[in-house]
């Protein structure tokens, strides 16, 4: 267009007056105006093919215009039609080699363009002047330069073009962002739950969050615009007494703690200034958080600490702090009253410092404890000085105080003086043992009596006996039943006394062994049959049939219990029946294996009063004097009978009336037994054996001859170890029976020998059974490694020895095991070596004179070893006691001799001569009846 302009005016100049500038005007204001619209459809394209379409066009026209102006229409004009066209044929030949676009080519085209125009004009006779060569001259220059050129000129519109459209859409953008940001803020700003609301200079409110809405109970549109004075004051003027009013004002930024007029609640106010752009001040932002409950726990925490101050101010005890390296921190006024130090005396000193030299290691410890379990800790016992010089005790709890990440910080304790305490303490103690040693020396006194009298009562109870059996005359007759009688009644009389003393010192203890219930009745059947017929009463037994064969339990004490209660009706019937009932019954519903055994004992005597009930089972105290020296007795009897069943977790009942008699219940729970494995074996094996007994005892040697040759083996003796070894080395045996402890070499030591003499020669393994006094398990489990087959204890049953042989010898009618690991009950096993022996009187004399006699030498050895202090003679002869012992079915001995046993290794032997002295008071050999 601007080409087209140029041009017009050069054509003015040029055909003005002719009638050819009309035409050459209608081209050029076409061009301009197809142009115009052209440039306008450029600008609103916006697809690239499209805009280079309408760019290509647009200079196409303007290109085809120019040299219709410039060279086809002069041609007409002038005739030279052909010489124009050969003019553009040659022009547009040469313009493709001209590469560049630019000024060069606009020049050489103008200068063509000029002397083509000029010629032809010439031709015409048309002087042209200078400002009409210089218009054409510069309008055709443009006009090349343009028309060369025009797709640069497109692409940079486009390129504006597409700029102003990036410009646009970033402005978009961050229109959007900005809104998105607002919008966030909002929300932000609306979750938290303080108040946040924005006051310009006049006191206007610009901005609030949810929070502060919700707080006024309106909505927030209500809320901006209006002036805070007016809405949180109620007021229609701003007031310098409001917290917010010199807050405005002051254009600072302020944290402070005040209550706000409408709410009346604590709260925490900040505010910070709002500026322009200019640094001016523009508003104010408050943020208000309620700090009600913070303020109340302040005031809980402060009465709390008061609180605290004052109980430790005021505690008689200590309250002190420990750091990690015990050291003391802190320590309440309390040192001061229980020491007589001043806190700074004790603060910054290591807890060392302060204990008892002698509890600083107990003290370090137990810090130690608390510090590796990090738990609390109570109960320490130290001592600590007082100012005075006098030692204090302190009784001390530990508290370990830790961080946020578990690890311990200090350490809190408090301190309680126990001075008296311990003092009192000390005090019971030192009376405690001294009525302990006072009920010991009672009841050793009583022991000692007790044995002391039993050694000539032995005599006289044996000699009564025998005499009464070879009295002549009806008289002396009647004297020796008299002594006879009153032997036992002393006898029993001193059994009382010395089971009382077991039982107030705490040594009586109960077995527990399987024993047969209808038996042990009708032993008291037996007992106190003949003293019913002497007094000439009616005594009656009931024994229901369904009472459990076996049970589990101490049989001396239950026939103690029932015998004790026996003695006692007949004692104090005169006339009438004594009646004995033992029943039994499930111990509770549902429950197998346990039963309860009733024992009711029913006279017809004298009777006890109810009110004299309840001290009847007293020890040492009986109903009246009047009953006791018509009657006698020590009124041990119920108080033994009462200490017994509790021992035994039962229970006992009294039921009487005066002048008719009484009633005895006693109810003890037992474990329901099986037989003993004796009682189940059929008879011994009928294959006989070849047995080779080793004992240095006489009595167990001739016991176990008899007993084995009564089987039909056939039984060669050897008297010690050395002599065994030598019928070994001449013969070969079934099975071997020893006994584990022997003199020179031990029953272990021979098996040893043996087994290794077994492996040298290739033969087959001898059964070797064992038997010993010693009932740890460690003697069992030496001897099973040395190669014997079992191990039996003392005193040696018969039963369990057969069972032994016949499982590693031979067969038997029954397969079961004997229990190895415990010892033979001595209950029973004195019937049962007197059945061995087929019941023969005479063999049974000689068996147990033979015991008394094997007793009377070991108590001689015992006194030779004391004499001469030999430990190793000492202990032979208490092992060897020990067992012999056992055969006598009596408590008092069998005791005594284990003691003996126990201390042989460990006391001296000057003290053990008591032991001895003891036990030969308790064996006193009997007559045996003839």
């Amino acid at each position: 267009m601007v080409f087209s302009l140029l041009c017009l005016r050069a054509d003015y100049l040029f055909l003005r007056g002719d009638a050819a500038f009309v035409l050459v005007l209608s081209v050029r204001l076409g061009v301009i105006g197809f142009s115009a619209w052209t440039m306008a459809v450029i600008l609103r394209t916006k697809e690239p093919r499209q805009l280079d379409r309408w760019s290509f066009a647009w200079g196409g026209t303007c290109a085809l215009a120019h040299h219709l102006i410039v060279f086809f229409l002069p041609a007409v004009y002038t005739g030279y039609v052909v010489v124009d066209l050969l003019m553009i044929v040659a022009w547009y030949s040469v313009q493709p080699c001209l590469s560049v676009r630019g000024v060069a080519p606009a020049v050489l085209y103008t200068l063509g363009s000029l002397y083509l125009f000029f010629s032809v004009k010439a031709a015409m006779g048309f002087v042209a002047s200078l400002s009409t060569v210089t218009a054409y001259a510069g309008a055709n220059t443009i006009g090349w330069i343009v028309s060369a050129n025009w797709h640069r000129y497109r692409k940079s519109s486009f390129l504006a073009r597409q700029t102003l459209e990036q410009l646009y859409r970033a402005s978009e953008e961050r229109r959007r962002a900005a809104e998105s940001a607002e919008q966030a803020w909002v929300r932000i700003i609306d979750t938290s739950e303080n108040l946040l609301f924005v006051i310009d200079r006049t006191f206007r409110i610009l901005r609030v969050n949810l929070a502060f809405a919700r707080r006024l109970g309106i909505s927030k549109e209500e809320v901006v615009g209006r002036r805070c004075y007016e809405l949180l004051c109620r007021h229609r003027e701003p007031l310098p007494s409001c917290p917010l009013h010199a807050i405005i004002l002051d254009h600072q930024p302020r944290t402070v703690e005040t209550i706000l007029p409408p709410w009346n609640f604590d709260c925490r106010m900040m505010a910070a200034p709002l500026l322009d752009a200019s640094g001016q001040h523009e508003a104010t932002v408050f943020i208000i958080q309620d700090i009600s409950e913070h303020k109340r726990s302040e005031r809980e925490l402060r009465a709390a600490r008061e609180q605290y101050q004052s109980l430790v101010q005021n505690s008689h005890g200590i309250i002190y702090t420990i750091s990690p390296h015990g050291v003391v921190t802190y320590v309440s006024p309390g040192y001061t009253k229980l020491l007589g130090h001043e806190p700074d005396h004790i603060v910054g000193k290591h807890f060392r410092e302060i204990v008892h030299p002698d509890d600083v290691a107990l003290c370090e410890d137990f810090y130690r404890e608390v510090w590796e379990h990090g738990e609390i800790r109570r109960g320490l016992e130290y001592r600590i000085p007082h100012r005075d010089g006098s030692i204090r005790w302190h009784l001390s709890n530990f508290i370990p105080l830790t961080n946020e990440e578990g690890e311990i910080e200090s350490f809190v304790g408090n301190a309680m003086d126990i001075t008296e305490q311990k003092q009192h303490q000390a005090e019971l103690q030192a009376a405690r043992e001294a009525a302990e040693a006072a009920s010991r020396a009672k009841s050793d006194f009583l022991a000692l009596i007790s044995h002391e009298i039993r050694t000539p009562l032995n005599a006289i109870v044996g000699f009564s006996a025998l005499a009464r059996r070879t009295a002549d005359g009806v008289q002396l007759r009647e004297y020796v039943d008299i002594l006879d009688q009153s032997s036992r009644l002393l006898m029993d009389l001193v059994n009382d006394v010395l089971d009382m003393s077991k039982v107030e010192a705490g040594q009586l203890q109960l077995e527990s062994i399987p024993f047969n219930l209808p038996e042990a009745v009708d032993l008291l059947q037996w007992q106190f049959a003949p003293v019913a017929a002497r007094k000439q009463l009616d005594f009656q037994v009931i024994r229901e049939e369904t009472l459990p064969p076996w049970i589990q339990g101490d049989p001396i004490r239950f026939r103690q219990i029932a015998s004790n209660l026996l003695s006692n009706a007949m004692k104090f019937t005169e006339s009438g029946c004594v009646l004995l009932r033992v029943t039994a019954q499930d111990q509770a519903p549902g429950v197998e294996g346990r039963c309860l055994v009733r024992l009711e004992v029913r006279d017809t005597g004298i009777g006890i009063e109810a009110r004299q009930i309840a001290s009847l089972f007293q020890p040492f105290q009986q109903l009246d004097p009047g009953i006791s020296r018509k009657y006698g007795g020590t009124g041990l009897g119920l108080a033994i009978v009462h200490r017994l069943v509790e021992l035994m977790q039962g229970r006992v009942e009294v039921a009487s009336t005066p002048g008719t008699g009484s009633s005895f219940t006693v109810e003890l729970p037992f474990v329901l037994s099986s037989p003993p494995q004796y009682e189940r074996m059929a008879a011994p094996p009928i294959v006989p054996l070849t047995i080779l007994v080793i004992e240095d005892n006489v009595f167990n040697r001739r016991l176990l001859h008899d007993t084995l040759s009564s089987w039909g083996h056939k039984v060669c003796e050897a008297a010690s170890a050395l002599q065994a070894m030598e019928l070994l080395d001449t013969g070969r045996y079934d099975c071997i029976v020893l006994d584990v402890r022997m003199p020179e070499i031990d029953g272990v030591e021979l098996a040893v020998r043996l087994r290794q003499l077994e492996r040298l020669c290739r033969l087959a393994p001898t059964p070797i059974i064992a038997y010993t006094a010693d009932t740890e398990g460690e003697t069992r489990k030496r001897c099973l490694a040395a190669g014997m087959q079992a191990v039996l204890f003392k005193p040696l049953d018969p039963q369990l020895l057969a069972l032994a042989i016949g499982e590693h010898c031979g067969p038997l009618a029954s397969t079961a095991q004997p229990p190895a690991s415990a010892p033979a009950s001595t209950y029973g096993l004195r019937e049962r070596i007197v059945a061995d022996m087929g019941h023969d009187t005479q063999r049974m004399a000689a068996y147990f004179q033979l015991l008394w006699d094997d007793i009377g030498n070991e108590l001689n050895r015992l006194d030779q070893a004391v004499l001469l202090e030999d430990r190793k003679l000492f202990q032979e002869a208490a092992h060897s006691l020990k067992g012999l012992c056992g055969y006598l079915q009596d408590r008092g001995p069998e005791e005594a001799a284990v003691a003996l046993h126990d201390g042989a290794w460990t006391l001296p032997l000057q003290e053990m001569h008591g032991l001895v002295k003891q036990l030969r008071a308790l064996c006193v050999r009997p007559v045996l009846p003839a």
